[in-house]
């Protein structure tokens, strides 16, 4: 479950600031039957959320995301199609790199 404030959002117990994100990255779990749209939030300190549409508070925190950090909508389409395949998308990143540079920076 997600809870939110003006300045935060709480997930998994651990308040995270809006403003402490670095990068955003979405991307689609093959579930054999349906996909699951996942984000994978990396922080200033160096943590990093894993956030799957499941959640409960999953829409309003896209919502929240959207108004806070000025996130385009053109992501979703991204990720969602084509079906069942990952379509690994760079959602947000505060310094404004290439989603090659986020890959290695974030995923290496």
């Amino acid at each position: 479950m997600i809870v939110f404030t003006n300045e935060h959002f709480t997930f998994t117990g651990n308040l995270h600031s809006w403003d402490d994100i670095n990068t955003i990255f979405a991307y689609k779990v093959d579930l054999f039957t349906f996909d699951e749209i996942c984000m994978d939030i990396f922080m200033a300190n160096g943590n990093y959320l894993k956030i799957i549409e499941s959640t409960d508070g999953w829409h309003e925190f896209l919502n929240k995301l959207n108004s806070r950090l000025s996130i385009s909508d053109d992501w979703y389409d991204a990720v969602v199609k084509p079906a069942f395949t990952t379509n690994l998308t760079l959602v947000y990143d505060k310094e404004k790199r290439t989603q090659e540079v986020c890959e290695v920076c974030c995923y290496s």
